[in-house]
């Protein structure tokens, strides 16, 4: 009989990582050969975060108001593609939560995205600890956000009943060793765990390379302008499309702001260049084989540094301008990248059968 598992994690909030992360674990444990679901958590917080009208400050309601149909529009993308690709439970709250929990699941994986981080999840800290659950719990990848003393110390008094720890972040698995004595295992966002090939299949997608250029850009840079200019010249690109709401001065570049999780996968699918300063920005672009380069954002860098080191690819790092000339004719050895990853998915798969029988 099949075990059935429950995963926790930010599953409706309207943001491309972390509806895709959700998915492709589900898609990952079902392909394990377990029977999965995605607890449906109603989270106060995430309903803040999903409000087409903001509350807080006169220039933040105004905005919000002034983009009312693109994002309304988003959303319904963002809820067609929820209730359509994820197996869901019914709609849980916190009160709710635990005796829940203990009457339907065998198994509960808690993760990935930022479920530890005290500052997201503040308020609620018992439901994404699971505190009062009874039911097996373990992690995959789950992230306190920073390591700073209040998320070390709200994790370490609160995953003693957990029967196995997958932690995102290296750094906080050696601070958890090192100072806690707590152990835990180094595991790669679940977008990775699928194969290029496996979201093609699942999403549908049969989209063909053009020569375009894709934009994901999530706060600006003062050299941005003249790195897409370079891009142009040096690769012939004869479009840019952007997922940005802000076109950040990139007057040609085609909107796709109000796309859903799917259409975001099939652009990244059918761009041949990307150039992004997000962490799912770098993974998809590392998932569909992409020519791509990345600027680092001004904060939460070290997931993407991280990555891009383990696959050999710092050097999709750019600054400036003059530093596109140098991939002029080069091409990324993804041979190689392609076997680490297949390493990290037997670990991955590992992780999970060896504790779910």
């Amino acid at each position: 009989m099949k075990k059935k598992i429950g995963i926790l994690t930010f599953h409706n909030t309207i943001n491309y990582g972390g509806v895709l992360q959700c998915f492709a674990l589900q898609s990952f444990l079902t392909e394990l050969g377990y029977y999965v679901e995605v607890i449906n958590y109603d989270s106060a917080n995430i309903r803040e975060h999903n409000q087409l009208i903001q509350k807080k400050g006169r220039r933040n309601i105004l905005k919000s108001i002034a983009l009312l149909p693109w994002n309304m529009k988003r959303k319904i993308n963002y809820q067609s593609f929820i209730k359509r690709e994820f197996k869901l439970s019914k709609k849980i709250t916190k009160q709710e939560l635990s005796e829940f929990c203990n009457q339907s699941y065998d198994y509960i994986v808690v993760g990935s995205d930022q479920v530890w981080n005290r500052e997201i999840i503040q308020g609620e800290e018992e439901v994404y600890y699971l505190d009062n659950v009874k039911t097996p719990k373990i992690s995959y990848a789950a992230s306190i956000g920073s390591n700073s003393k209040e998320n070390l110390e709200l994790l370490t008094k609160s995953v003693s009943n957990f029967k196995k720890l997958s932690i995102r972040e290296q750094s906080t698995i050696d601070i958890l060793e090192k100072e806690y004595q707590i152990f835990a295992e180094a595991n790669m966002d679940p977008t990775l765990l699928l194969t290029r090939e496996k979201w093609e299949k699942l999403l549908n997608i049969h989209t063909e390379n053009e020569n375009e250029l894709l934009l994901y850009i999530l706060d600006n840079n003062s050299n941005l302008n003249t790195i897409v200019e370079e891009l142009k010249k040096t690769f012939s690109v004869e479009e840019i499309k952007t997922f940005s709401k802000k076109k950040f001065g990139i007057k040609e570049a085609k909107s796709l702001c109000t796309n859903g999780p799917k259409e975001f996968v099939e652009n990244f699918k059918s761009a041949k260049y990307v150039l992004t300063t997000s962490f799912h920005g770098t993974v998809f672009s590392i998932i569909f084989q992409k020519e791509f380069f990345v600027i680092l954002p001004k904060q939460r860098s070290e997931r993407i540094v991280s990555i891009l080191q383990k696959l050999n690819l710092e050097d999709r790092i750019i600054e400036k301008e003059s530093d596109i000339a140098k991939f002029k004719g080069s091409k990324i050895d993804y041979e190689f990248v392609e076997n680490v990853l297949n390493e990290e998915r037997k670990k991955a798969q590992d992780y999970f059968t060896k504790e779910i029988i």
